[in-house]
């Protein structure tokens, strides 16, 4: 039988994480398996970001029979560098499982791309490298990798097709899941030559996809796909919480056999999306101006991203900033949630449900973290296994518990997660749509979920930690230098 006519033989593995490298959190092997860390066999019924291909592939196996050959899933909690042990552990079981699979046609990895373990700045090159050379040349070796990557040339390099996901909010990894799938398996039929081509468009910044001018971006990056043999536009955004020589936005194309085209359109976009750059520019007032913001809305629910305090950018999210200055402001009607905190939730269990406690919350783990915070609560609700939810998956939250303090409800939690669903106060008695204030650790995910509910957004930042400041970053990059593109028209 031949290629194009026999089923396809596929395996597929996620590995990753999003590494801060001023995160002063390690990453080790408890972190993978508190987050994610599913064995052949185990992935659960539903998708998420990180397992997008298996999923994708599961879907072909019942529609086309294609045979699914799973390694493990693995994926961690954004925070420092990985230990060195630990990714090669992980690296060398996904190994030997696609060494188990051979023969296979396609290798799809879901990655993140933004994983850095100690002695390894590209760990998604190390493992794409060496997927290729298992696999041998007549397979074809692609990745799914989230916007917030280092679009590295090693990557490149390392195998054939890369698409990342177009949306932030990381909405649509199904979507893109599906479409790398269908372009590797285009590949390997022989239909398509994908070549890639990459420009660096000198940028560090955020880009929301949910607003102008990034919603119309993405939209003509879509219409850009298709035509003149162009078959992926991506934009890889970059992750500012990682100090690298590759950590920057960068624009990338995939073409049909037509390196010039790909390069062409790479350079469109990357100076379009640069001249774009100071309305990409979020002016995040300091914690107390944000607030007073938001207090001076007539009536709520007004949502706050505390977004500093993001562990899905690697922060602690044990912060007790905003908790502290909604105190000593005496603002009640307030909610706040997901605060880490496995030592108070531990003694909340053992004062159970309706106790009153004198208990330390928060601020163990660093200078970011703040002060602790010494308070008088009532234990409202407890959940040996409290969750929430993100487009159908459902993510663990550890043992929570639901305090209250001076009117202000606060949902601690024994896993880091930043919030991602209203169900994150909802499922611990908690209604936000009749709060005045939510505060919501999180920058971005929270959005699709809590803004139907929201009277307004307010986003605020504090500097606790004091700023980030960047010593591998080539130099001249935007914001820190006016035009290093050169294209500022000149007196």
């Amino acid at each position: 039988m031949s290629a194009s006519q026999r089923p396809i033989r596929l395996f597929t593995a996620t590995l990753g994480t999003e590494t801060n490298t001023f995160s002063p959190l390690p990453t080790g092997m408890e972190n993978f398996a508190e987050t994610m860390l599913w064995r052949p066999g185990s992935h659960p019924d539903f998708a998420t970001e990180a397992t997008g291909p298996l999923w994708a592939a599961r879907e072909r196996a019942a529609t086309d029979g294609w045979i699914v050959l799973e390694g493990t899933c693995a994926f961690a909690q954004p925070a420092g560098p990985v230990a060195r042990t630990v990714y090669e552990s992980l690296r060398d079981e996904i190994l030997e499982q696609l060494r188990a699979s051979l023969p296979v046609d396609i290798v799809a990895l879901g990655l993140h791309g933004a994983m850095l373990a100690h002695g390894y700045p590209d760990c998604e090159a190390d493992l794409l490298a060496r997927a290729r050379a298992i696999a041998g040349s007549q397979a074809v070796v692609g990745a799914l990798l989230d916007p917030h990557c280092h679009l590295t040339a090693a990557k490149l390099a390392s195998c054939d097709l890369l698409v990342l996901f177009k949306e932030y909010p990381h909405t649509d990894y199904v979507e893109r899941a599906r479409e790398l799938l269908g372009l590797l398996e285009r590949t390997f039929r022989g239909e398509i030559r994908p070549t890639m081509a990459c420009f660096d468009c000198r940028m560090i910044a955020g880009f929301p996809t949910t607003d102008e001018p990034m919603k119309g971006f993405v939209q003509r990056m879509q219409a850009a796909e298709g035509s003149s043999r162009i078959l992926s536009v991506s934009l890889a955004h970059g992750f500012p919480g990682a100090d690298t020589e590759d950590t920057g936005a960068r624009m990338l194309v995939v073409a049909d056999g037509d390196a010039d085209a790909a390069a062409r359109l790479a350079r469109v976009l990357g100076e379009e999306l640069y001249r774009l750059r100071t309305q990409l520019s979020r002016r995040t007032p300091d914690m107390a101006d944000s607030l007073r913001i938001a207090l001076a809305e007539p009536s709520g629910p007004v949502v706050v991203a505390e977004t500093s305090d993001n562990c899905g950018g690697g922060a602690a999210g044990d912060s007790t900033a905003v908790l502290a200055w909604l105190l000593a402001h005496g603002v009640t009607e307030a909610c706040l949630g997901p605060l880490w905190d496995p030592i108070a939730v531990g003694f909340c269990f053992e004062a159970g449900e309706g106790a009153e406690l004198d208990l330390r919350v928060g601020g163990k783990c660093g200078v970011a973290s703040g002060d602790p915070l010494d308070l008088r609560v009532r234990v409202m609700r407890l959940a040996r296994e409290g969750w929430q939810s993100y487009h159908g998956a459902r993510i663990p939250l550890g043992a929570t518990a639901a305090v209250s303090v001076a009117g202000i409800e606060v949902v601690l939690c024994s896993q880091r997660q930043q919030a991602l669903d209203v169900d994150l106060f909802t499922n611990l008695g908690i209604d936000p749509a009749r709060r005045r204030l939510v505060v919501v650790k999180s920058a971005q995910h929270f959005r699709p979920s809590f803004e139907p509910l929201a009277r307004r957004i307010v986003y605020l930042r504090h500097r606790a930690g004091g700023e980030q400041h960047y010593r591998r970053v080539p130099r001249p990059i935007w914001p820190f230098d006016d035009d290093p593109l050169g294209m500022d028209p000149t007196d």
